[in-house]
């Protein structure tokens, strides 16, 4: 039987369940693959970018926002990190424990079950997670601008090692190569041995964004016998992005968020 004296000083004990998200209108939840590296090497995905790699993570940010689909607005990721973007009003009355918690926990679940659809292989994934406050949307342009920074320098740093060790470079060597060298530097290298970074796709160099957006569907109501239009909210997975920073960047982060 229960000690009803035990279980409210165990109640006290959980000491962050009472930290809840307020005054805030946006929030980002990044989530980060652990030991990723170990992960894809296991499982054979190409250096330094694989196209499978990259379409099991859209397909794990599709069912993770298809589980939160009315409170996860944008969808980012690059390389093993993905970024949600939240909008207010928040689930579980915005109780950080449970929301961190719950999205690492399904990230972790839908890139399970996204490995077994694309490659019918299995394995042990975990995700951590970690909440970014953001008031506005300048927020989270600067905020998405910086992860997408992060993932330019992902990209140098990553084609700079990989493509020099293609070129018959002892990985040691490249390291020694590229210690302390500036992206810039990296870019002018490369191009040395023909290594062109424009040639390879945007999605590498600036991300992969998803959201939800409204489309029309024109049917037919067989009881008036007449045309009706009627709106669905389907995912929109962009491939190919602008700067975050630029104009066309700002517009596609509102439109995302439904401002």
């Amino acid at each position: 039987m229960k000690d009803p004296e035990s279980m409210r000083t165990f109640k006290r004990m959980e000491l962050f369940s009472s930290l809840r998200i307020r005054g805030t209108k946006f929030i980002a939840i990044r989530c980060d693959g652990r030991c990723f590296h170990e992960l894809t090497e296991r499982l054979g995905f190409s250096k330094p970018y694989d196209l499978m790699f990259a379409r099991i993570m859209v397909y794990t940010v599709i069912s993770v926002m298809s589980a939160w689909r009315d409170t996860i607005r944008i969808g980012y990721t690059f390389s093993d990190e993905i970024n949600y973007i939240l909008k207010e009003p928040f689930p579980f009355s915005g109780r950080l424990e449970k929301l961190i918690s719950l999205i690492a926990s399904t990230t972790s679940s839908a890139f399970t079950n996204a490995l077994m659809r694309y490659l019918g292989k299995t394995s042990l994934v975990q995700f951590d997670a970690r909440i970014i406050w953001l008031s506005d949307l300048n927020d989270v342009v600067d905020y998405l601008y910086s992860r997408q920074r992060e993932a330019w320098r992902n990209f140098i740093n990553s084609v700079s090692y990989y493509m020099l060790i293609k070129k018959g470079i002892a990985p040691k060597d490249v390291e020694a190569m590229l210690r302390g060298m500036s992206a810039l530097k990296r870019i002018n290298l490369l191009a040395k041995y023909g290594v062109d970074i424009h040639s390879f796709p945007t999605w590498m160099m600036r991300g992969i964004l998803v959201h939800l957006t409204r489309i029309k569907k024109i049917g037919f109501n067989p009881i008036t016998k007449e045309q009706v239009k009627t709106y669905r909210r389907i995912f929109k997975i962009t491939w190919s992005l602008p700067s975050f920073k630029s104009d066309e960047g700002r517009i596609l982060i509102r439109d995302a968020l439904n401002l």
